[in-house]
């Protein structure tokens, strides 16, 4: 399905723009590319900003990232499958 993006203000129309890009078979949409670039961007500045204020160890943030994707992951798996929610 073809889209337009209309920036008004600036005078910018792109035409005729997917829903995003095909790698051999595989389809990535374009809104799942801004939420990764966005998640990678936080990570990044949360990770120079322990580092330049040092409050806590830099290596802390990646493994709250982990922690935290796993928990939700797991909070995701349990509402869906078991009985009990």
């Amino acid at each position: 399905m073809e889209h337009q993006i209309r920036f008004p203000h600036l005078g910018i129309v792109l035409k005729n723009v997917g829903d995003g890009i095909n790698i051999g078979g595989f389809e990535i949409k374009y809104y799942g590319m801004i939420i990764a670039t966005g998640f990678l961007l936080g990570l990044i500045v949360s990770y120079y900003a322990a580092k330049h204020e040092n409050k806590f160890d830099p290596e802390l943030v990646f493994d709250y990232l982990i922690r935290s994707e796993e928990r939700r992951v797991g909070k995701e798996c349990r509402s869906r499958w078991s009985p009990y929610h």
